[in-house]
């Protein structure tokens, strides 16, 4: 005698939406430089007391918030989000899509090797400088 169970589990897709700036990229340097240069005209001379010293954190705060809401864009994460995908990726895919040309899918296909062998590249070397441990590539 056999006892058959069939346990129904439904899939539940999870989108999440981040804010983000790409790491190394255009963005990235234009909002380590409005930091800097707002923490450099950041007044802190006057600071005697509790209120000022609040109200001087909160002008560091708004600093902060201004260049992180000026570079950083929304992002949905799914299941099939993939570190390496970029923006090269997302044009020549879009390209390829608008027109059918397999010149276009040649174009895509390329990009996906190059962001697909950078990322692994800087892996690779964050990982041999930073701990030299090589048997932490197979992570």
């Amino acid at each position: 005698m056999i006892l058959t169970i069939k346990v129904g589990i439904r899939s539940i897709n999870i989108d999440i939406n981040i804010w983000s700036i790409r790491k190394n990229s255009k963005e990235e340097k234009d909002f380590i430089i409005l930091i800097a240069n707002g923490v450099s005209n950041w007044n802190t001379s006057n600071i005697a007391t509790k209120e000022e010293l609040e109200d001087a954190v909160q002008q560091l705060a708004i600093i902060f918030e201004n260049a992180w809401r000026s570079h950083s864009k929304l992002k949905r994460v799914t299941k099939h989000s993939k570190e390496w995908w970029n923006q090269d990726c997302t044009d020549s895919l879009n390209r390829y899509r608008v027109s059918g040309d397999i010149q276009y899918w040649k174009e895509f296909k390329a990009n996906v090797h190059a962001a697909k062998r950078k990322l692994f590249d800087e892996k690779i070397y964050e990982i041999a400088l930073s701990n030299k441990r090589p048997w932490d590539l197979m992570n």
